[in-house]
């Protein structure tokens, strides 16, 4: 047992792990590249934990290399795959040293990947025939389940658990490295808000970094719980799935990540087909885990005001934008709406505006603001900045400003850095133009980075490096998406477009050599609905909670902070299905002695 404590300290500890650390973000810099939001880059919830996930990974690698039996299996092929893509793209990588540690507010970079994968390759490798070891295994992660759940709703309710004084020194040694740390923007909660300010009821981040993984940690997780549940005949056994299903659904819910909600949905709905045939026999089960379900958010939503029953109703129903695309060429600037495109040309330093057909669009002058005096354009005014006579404004609805520049004849804006730049309109998706806004500008972000994917090849750019292959200077389009212009994107949301991007087609293919077959074997090991023995359930647990995870996988990213679960699951799951397999072909050979 004691070659299970580097797994342990990585399900029960690692995840509640953080503490200020401050790296500088010099202009000109990579780093700046990846965190261009101020002198330095303070991160809280990342770096921490790569301090402790290389050296456990170190230890799991060399114990696997010592190891006399290892397993032989197709899985093996597609993580080897998987680590020599990250490899060369690390190699390759014009952006080194970003690609190497890592960068930003994530610091997931070679060191980070190549450990999931060697996480994945000995919990692959780890005996299951002890089920002790197993249960402990699983109980390990339900005991980190439950860690980061309380964190988390203490947090929820103002009463944060780090604001205990020897927690809150031990992750904030120096408050004073933090003048002049950038912060992302979007209304996050940072933890130093959480410490001082110790503010209610918003979307909690616990020690996981984002909302958003807070949802993707709890779909793994509650994947698992709601298996052993049902599962389980006496209630003593269902006593521990029972507490950590009740408070990791409470930390779902105080995330408020829409992702984590419906990947949560989504593996119900495979569990329910795959346990169809014996509903009856769950049927007692099901409706307490219902009863808990409507206990918890009940409560939370009423000591929230009603804010969590609002996020969950809120469908972000897509409304088609006007605005479409803003194109400087030659002398003229074109505005593409729905309604049709407005021309803008100067003439003698005014502006004038013409139709798509060469129709004189004629305007109202109010001050230094031009109105349009167009149905078609009368959510669009123009507005002069009285300090810069070149400088104006292009508003819609009269509550987001675009900025643009007369520089002689020609058109420009003014950039994230305040200087001067070109209009540009990068590849896009044109077909969810008017959709781009949905989830949370999601569709904006994917529509600009699918036509990378050409860009980035077999190896991408390097790990972590998605900030500075992203068209960052994209202005008008995350003034469409984001009402703001100067709107930093980060990360894809997409954990399968992250891997394409960062490091290439060649992982990603390896990434899903993995997980495919490994989604097929379980179905149909699972598939007829029964559940043989222990080793079974904790196989079927694994199953729904990684198939959760990997379809959280499609609105969130993979994050340092939550991705060694998953990688541990997967193997674990593999190693459970290797020996479910191989077992029932020695009893089916057993049985067809007998039968002779």
């Amino acid at each position: 047992m004691i070659r299970l404590l580097p797994i342990l300290i990585m399900l029960i500890i690692y995840p509640f792990i953080v503490k200020m650390n401050v790296f500088p973000t010099p202009r000109g810099s990579f780093e700046y590249l990846v965190h261009p939001l101020g002198d330095a880059n303070g991160d809280f919830y990342f770096y921490e934990k790569l301090k402790l996930l290389i050296p456990i990974s170190a230890v799991l690698l060399l114990v696997f290399l010592l190891k006399k039996e290892k397993l032989k299996t197709r899985y093996n092929i597609g993580i080897g795959i998987y680590i020599i893509g990250i490899t060369i793209s690390t190699l390759l990588s014009p952006f080194l040293s970003i690609a190497v540690k890592g960068g930003g507010n994530r610091y997931e970079g070679y060191y980070a990947l190549l450990s999931y994968g060697v996480l994945c390759l000995c919990l692959l490798n780890i005996s299951v025939k002890d089920i002790k070891k197993v249960k402990v295994i699983i109980y390990s992660l339900f005991a980190g389940g439950i860690v980061v759940a309380i964190t988390g709703l203490t947090e929820f309710f103002g009463r944060s658990i780090y604001k205990i004084p020897f927690l809150a020194d031990f992750i904030l040694p120096n408050e004073e490295l933090l003048r002049g740390v950038g912060s992302p923007s979007g209304g996050y909660i940072s933890l130093i808000q959480v410490i001082k300010e110790s503010p209610k009821f918003h979307n909690v981040s616990s020690s996981l970094g984002n909302s958003n993984y807070g949802g993707s940690f709890a779909a793994l997780i509650l994947g698992v719980a709601v298996v052993l549940f049902i599962e389980r005949k006496r209630i003593v056994d269902k006593i521990l799935p029972g507490t950590v299903y009740t408070l990791v659904f409470a930390l779902l819910l105080a995330s408020r990540s829409r992702a984590g909600m419906v990947s949560f949905q989504a593996c119900l709905i495979l569990l329910f087909i795959l346990k169809f045939k014996n509903l009856k026999r769950y049927l007692g089960s099901v409706i307490t885990l219902c009863l808990i379900s409507a206990a918890v958010f009940t409560s939370m939503n009423y000591f929230a005001g009603g804010r969590i029953g609002d996020k969950m109703s809120d469908f972000e129903v897509a409304k088609k934008s006007e605005l479409r695309e803003l194109i400087a060429t030659d002398n003229k600037l074109i505005l593409d709406t729905y309604k049709g495109k407005l021309y803008t040309s100067i003439n003698n330093g005014n502006l004038e505006f013409t139709d798509t057909e060469n129709r004189r669009v004629p305007v109202k002058k109010v001050g230094e603001r031009l109105f349009l005096e167009d149905e078609r354009y009368e959510n669009i005014s123009f507005s002069k900045d009285e300090r810069y006579n070149n400088l104006f404004y292009l508003e819609y609805m009269e509550t987001r400003k675009y900025p643009v520049v007369i520089a002689g004849n020609s058109f420009k804006t003014i950039g994230r850095e305040g200087l001067m730049e070109d209009i540009v309109s990068p590849p896009r998706i044109r077909e969810v133009d008017s959709i781009q806004t949905k989830g949370s500008a999601r569709l904006y972000i994917w529509s600009r980075s699918l036509p990378l994917i050409k860009k980035t090849g077999l190896f991408g750019y390097g790990p972590d490096t998605y900030p500075i292959i992203y068209p960052q200077n994209d202005y008008f389009g995350k003034f469409i998406a984001y009402g703001t212009p100067y709107m930093f994107i980060s990360k894809p949301h997409n954990m399968y477009l992250q891997m394409a991007m960062n490091t290439g087609l060649i992982s990603l293919v390896g990434f899903l050599m993995v997980v495919i077959p490994y989604l097929i074997q379980s179905l149909n090991i699972h598939r007829r609905g029964d559940t043989g023995d222990e080793r079974t359930i904790i196989a079927l647990g694994v199953f729904i909670g990684t198939f959760s995870y990997l379809f959280a996988g499609l609105f969130n990213d993979s994050a340092v902070s939550i991705a060694p679960n998953f990688w541990m699951m997967l193997g674990l799951g593999i190693a459970l299905n290797t020996y479910i397999i191989k077992d029932n072909k020695e009893k089916n050979i057993e049985a067809m002695k007998n039968r002779v």
